[in-house]
């Protein structure tokens, strides 16, 4: 499958109930075949707490494009022992 660089857009990642990823990404055409939405969260720990954020994220995206995203959590520090 060729992509392309402009196959997905930043764009604005806020919902009605105040809460944000620090990124998301759809494609410029969300009817466009099958490709996913991308939330993308960079965590300086992360924990149980914090991937649990990371689905209700998922949760906002589906029911605002009715497509189910991808999930990335990038984990800058460590992995709390609890979330494992």
């Amino acid at each position: 499958m060729n992509l392309g660089n402009n196959t997905y857009v930043n764009t604005h990642s806020e919902f009605p109930d105040n809460t944000h990823r620090d990124t998301l990404l759809i494609p410029k055409s969300i009817t466009q075949g099958s490709l996913p939405p991308i939330v993308v969260e960079f965590q300086w720990t992360v924990t149980e707490d914090s991937m649990n954020r990371g689905v209700l994220y998922c949760t906002h995206v589906y029911r605002r494009y009715k497509k189910h995203p991808i999930l990335l959590i990038t984990c800058i520090s460590k992995v709390s022992p609890s979330s494992y």
